[in-house]
């Protein structure tokens, strides 16, 4: 019967560990005007991933920043130029950066979602 009892429990404890949701990723600090490259490293060092979202072919703004950064969610053509950038988790959420200029790209916001 304790054996029963044992093995329940062992069962139980694995099923809820599978449906534990992943750790979130930690965020790391940013400052107006920091170069993205800096940003987007301090990203990938703490775990976040970067989704493809854009296809090179599609780039419908500037390809040069579509062949360098697959999470480029759209860039304006004209006027500051804004770009979002987007990484993911295992869990599914977001963290967003926008950035403004060409040469360098500099962070000017930044949003966990």
């Amino acid at each position: 019967m304790k054996k029963i009892a044992f093995v329940t429990f062992i069962v139980s404890f694995f099923s809820l560990l599978k449906q534990t949701p992943a750790i979130a990723l930690p965020i790391p600090s940013f400052y107006q005007g920091m170069p993205y490259d800096e940003a987007r490293t301090k990203m990938l060092e703490l775990g976040w991933q970067v989704p493809i979202i854009n296809n090179s072919k599609d780039c419908q703004f500037m390809q040069e920043i579509c062949n360098n950064y697959p999470e480029v969610d759209a860039c304006s053509g004209t006027g500051v130029g804004f770009c979002l950038f987007t990484f993911t988790d295992a869990n599914g959420k977001q963290f967003k950066i926008t950035t403004a200029g060409r040469n360098p790209l500099e962070v000017v916001s930044w949003q966990n979602e």
